[in-house]
């Protein structure tokens, strides 16, 4: 079993012999991972206007705004946002499709920017997120110009972790919070869908929500660390302020 924890860090240093010895060990199975999630969190799909509505309450009353963006590429410069994912507190988080190509919304995405653009530009509001720079420039190419970031759990691990361990995030969770995560091409079929957008909307949201999820539960631990380690201040002086260069 801890063997097998070990998938992400041999895939990320590509040992393909380990990996084939470890493969009998994983489940490839996406949605019995998705199952496991199932049970232990709540993630919410937003597809009326009520729930985003209600949504954007919770938003509004939350201490902190965990937030991740799917779109339908890899390059910052040429890809659409096609859902939102928020977090506000461990056990719970909910995904905003804006583009669905398998499965049904009544929300458009003028819609969701419409209703999420005043929190997201309220600096009031606290946000994290992992690897910020990607998100908060594929926000601002659909008109958001998200203010208030607190925390990037990326730029934090970036200090806190070995020279060896990756610090993407499914790395992460599987290393500090002992789960594993569904990979995007797991998701994706390993090629079956076109893109994000076509993945059947139950799966994308258990993806997408734990994504923001994680992101929030490991910025709790990173800022725990930081501050053991005496780091705090060469995170907050010097590297935050670097991410919107």
């Amino acid at each position: 079993h801890h063997w097998a924890q070990a998938l992400p860090l041999f895939q990320e240093l590509e040992f393909k012999s380990l990996l084939k010895d470890i493969a009998p060990l994983v489940s490839s199975n996406v949605y019995e991972t998705l199952r496991n999630n199932t049970h232990r969190y709540d993630f919410h799909t937003i597809t009326t206007h009520d729930q985003l509505s209600n949504l954007c309450q919770l938003l509004k009353d939350a201490p902190c705004i965990a937030l991740d963006t799917e779109t339908d590429g890899r390059s910052v410069l040429a890809c659409s946002l096609v859902g939102i994912s928020l977090c506000i507190a461990k056990g719970s988080a909910y995904y905003v499709p804006c583009v669905v190509n398998n499965g049904t919304t009544d929300l458009t995405r003028d819609d969701i920017i419409t209703a999420l653009k005043p929190i997201l530009e309220n600096p009031v509001y606290k946000k994290y997120m992992h690897n910020a720079k990607f998100d908060m420039l594929v926000l601002a190419h659909h008109g958001i110009y998200v203010q208030g970031l607190a925390f990037d759990s990326l730029v934090a691990a970036s200090l806190l972790t070995q020279d060896w361990q990756s610090i993407g995030l499914k790395n992460l969770s599987s290393y500090y919070l002992h789960e594993e995560m569904l990979t995007f091409a797991q998701v994706l079929g390993q090629g079956k869908y076109k893109d994000f957008s076509y993945v059947p909307l139950d799966v994308a949201t258990q993806y997408a929500a734990n994504d923001a999820h994680q992101c929030l539960r490991l910025s709790d631990i990173f800022m725990q660390m930081l501050q053991k380690e005496g780091l705090e201040t060469l995170y907050y002086t010097v590297e935050h302020p670097l991410i919107a260069v």
